[in-house]
């Protein structure tokens, strides 16, 4: 219909096509799957990328790393040669010293007389040494003159080499004073041994403040007259017999409480040995030691054994044959040891009249 009103009759058509939206067309599709194989794409070789940057840093790391291993096994193969060498050395030493050591040792005891020897003098007696390294500083000296025999248990200052110089010292100091001055009363040889180790070490000059010395106890038997003559430096002597009841008594003849040799104190009175003469009779046991028993560690509570208890032990075991008595007195030292390192050289003397 026109602006007049009239009607055409003839049927009119329009065409026209509504376009999608732009989201929504084929490109567009295209485009974002284009896009997403792309970022695809890009996202993996960028992670490839840094993948590789991340393994060329970790083989660049492992890379040093184990130049500073290698570097450090070097070095600690290189000290470990050196320590090997070292310990060759000082090990090749040890063998050297212990060598020497044990010649010592055999030197020692070619001083001392054989223990069998003086058992087959004191008729009946036992001797139980136990050095606490390879040489000792405790020994024993034997000798026979006249109608005496002198038997005699010394402990020297210290142990292991320094004492076994101090028992060559007071070996040849105790032969020299009673085979060539042919002094025979035990308070005189002391006196005299005093003096020569105090003039063996030049313990006289003042500049000198050697303290070494000796702790010894000293018996002479005269079996014709039953005596025993004693002197001690600081080591008793230990008579047990049975008194007139019958009963087991013990009888402690005390030594003086000073050693031979060592430094004199300013003040102190000249060293003189104190003489001891005992009438004994037949079946008196003689006991004479160093302090290298009572002052062992051990036990359950890791303690000194102590003279009191060596004395009871004694006590206890006296009147068994004294070789039985010598298995007995071993027995309860390592008994009382135990695992502990031993402390000190040891010796114990026994004869019975």
């Amino acid at each position: 219909m026109n602006n007049d009103g009239v009607w055409n009759k003839i049927p009119v058509t329009f065409k026209f096509t509504i376009l999608p939206p732009w989201w929504k067309t084929w490109w567009f599709y295209t485009l974002v799957f284009v896009s997403t194989i792309a970022g695809i794409y890009l996202f993996l070789v960028m992670r490839t990328r840094n993948l590789q940057k991340q393994k060329m840093f970790l083989e660049n790391v492992v890379e040093e790393r184990t130049a500073e291993l290698r570097e450090e096994k070097e070095k600690v193969e290189m000290i470990n040669k050196e320590v090997s060498t070292q310990a060759a050395i000082i090990e090749a030493k040890n063998n050297d010293i212990t060598d020497s050591i044990k010649y010592a040792k055999n030197i020692q005891e070619a001083l001392m007389p054989p223990i069998d020897n003086i058992i087959k003098e004191m008729n009946d007696a036992f001797i139980y040494y136990l050095p606490k390294d390879i040489v000792s500083g405790d020994f024993y000296w034997f000798m026979k003159r006249n109608n005496k025999r002198f038997i005699v248990t010394v402990d020297s200052t210290g142990h292991g080499v320094p004492g076994a110089f101090m028992s060559i010292i007071g070996n040849n100091l105790l032969n020299e004073i009673v085979s060539e001055k042919g002094i025979l009363q035990p308070a005189e040889i002391l006196n005299e041994l005093h003096i020569g180790v105090k003039n063996a070490l030049k313990q006289n000059d003042p500049a000198n403040e050697r303290r070494d010395g000796m702790d010894l106890a000293l018996c002479a038997l005269n079996e014709e007259s039953n005596t025993l003559e004693f002197a001690g430096a600081n080591r008793p002597m230990w008579i047990f017999r049975k008194n007139k009841k019958g009963a087991n008594e013990v009888e402690i003849i005390k030594a003086n409480k000073f050693p031979i040799g060592g430094i004199e104190m300013d003040g102190e009175l000249k060293r003189t040995f104190t003489h001891h003469s005992i009438q004994v009779e037949k079946g008196d046991l003689i006991y004479i030691f160093t302090d290298g028993f009572a002052d062992q560690f051990g036990g359950p509570k890791e303690k000194k054994f102590m003279v009191g208890n060596f004395q009871k032990l004694v006590l206890s075991i006296h009147e068994k044959p004294v070789n039985e008595q010598k298995k007995l007195i071993m027995d309860a030292f390592n008994k009382w040891k135990g695992n502990l390192e031993q402390v000190d050289d040891l010796l114990v003397i026994a004869f019975r009249v």
